[in-house]
């Protein structure tokens, strides 16, 4: 039986099983009420933090606002190894990559370790190119050997910060830290990829097979 768990994990390791860990919803909220919700989902088989930007839930009174920057704490093992590797829900190229983010330059206040934005530094953005109002977009940061090991230095509170300009009505900008939402919190557990539990019934279904051919051959001597 030993023989047959060992092919079994064997196997499971090439078709590459893994965990993917998720921080469940953040919702960033500025002084005037301007809201935006961000869902972070860590791969550390990949190397990448995901960011689903979702700038569709209006603050009291439908105050709202354009997202030109938005920032977050990463491990301190990741300084200096990452870059912004993909955009999706904006213009493409209009992101960049900071690190640090330092929204008010050098103010102390709105810190974060990484960043990304629409404009050369996290307080010049440039909302045609942003994330809008009632739309949503998704930012995918590549790391260095992201193991889960660091999953506890990540975020947490305060742990990232949001931009938003063309604040309506009224205008003018805003920015706000991000906290646990009402759905989850800063738990980064461990979730399997949806394809990981195919992979596990069919290594289940392995370990079946090969433990009735064990039997019959047993019983065949």
């Amino acid at each position: 039986m030993k023989s047959i768990l060992k092919k079994v994990l064997t196997a499971c390791a090439l078709f590459g099983i893994a965990a993917v860990s998720q921080a469940q919803l953040y919702i960033a909220t500025g002084s005037t009420g301007v809201t935006t919700w961000f869902n972070f989902t860590i791969d550390p088989v990949l190397n990448r933090v995901t960011v689903d930007v979702d700038n569709t839930h209006a603050g009291p009174g439908g105050i709202n606002g354009v997202v030109t920057s938005f920032g977050f704490n990463l491990p301190p093992t990741l300084a200096g190894t990452g870059s912004l590797l993909s955009v999706s829900g904006v213009p493409s190229g209009s992101w960049s990559y900071f690190e640090p983010y330092d929204l008010n330059a050098g103010g102390g206040v709105f810190v974060q370790d990484v960043g990304s934005g629409s404009g050369p530094n996290p307080n010049g953005g440039h909302p045609p190119d942003s994330v809008a109002f009632g739309s949503s977009a998704t930012f995918v940061f590549q790391y260095a050997d992201f193991s889960v090991s660091d999953l506890s230095a990540f975020l947490g509170t305060d742990g990232m910060t949001s931009r938003w300009q063309a604040i309506a009505p009224g205008g003018g900008s805003d920015e706000g830290f991000g906290n646990p939402g009402p759905i989850g919190g800063p738990d980064l557990g461990a979730v399997p990829e949806p394809s990981t539990y195919g992979l596990i019934g069919a290594a289940v279904l392995i370990v079946g097979v090969l433990g009735r051919r064990a039997s019959r051959k047993s019983a065949s001597l």
